[in-house]
């Protein structure tokens, strides 16, 4: 997908705001199940409008953290599908590019997961 004046869609219509200096960018996929979660952990960390999960690599080692964030870094992506917002530092939008952010909830708790 290539993206004009820092903004595109997927061919699935999720949007997307990039930095400026990116110009194309491949989206990570949300499934129905991680957006609902995204929107219930904004929702009960009493976040503003806007606020969601943001994925962005470690400073201390290569990993990947995710929390919630009330706002995105200046250089993040923000992917915003289905009400729910995930914002995305460089190193995870290139990592986690054609992947899906899934999550699952048992009687033991409730996960995000990555697919490809």
């Amino acid at each position: 997908m290539t993206a004009e004046q820092g903004h595109a869609r997927d061919w699935w219509g999720t949007a997307l705001t990039l930095p400026p200096a990116q110009q194309e960018v491949t989206v990570l996929i949300l499934t129905e199940n991680a957006a609902t979660m995204i929107n219930r952990l904004a929702a009960r960390a009493a976040l503003p409008a806007g606020a969601g999960l943001r994925i962005a690599q470690r400073r201390d080692r290569p990993s990947l953290a995710m929390e919630m964030a009330a706002a995105p870094e200046p250089a993040d992506a923000v992917l915003r599908d289905r009400d729910a917002v995930v914002f995305l530092d460089q190193s995870a939008a290139t990592r986690l590019a054609e992947q899906v952010l899934d999550a699952r909830t048992d009687d033991r708790g409730s996960a995000f997961f990555l697919d490809r």
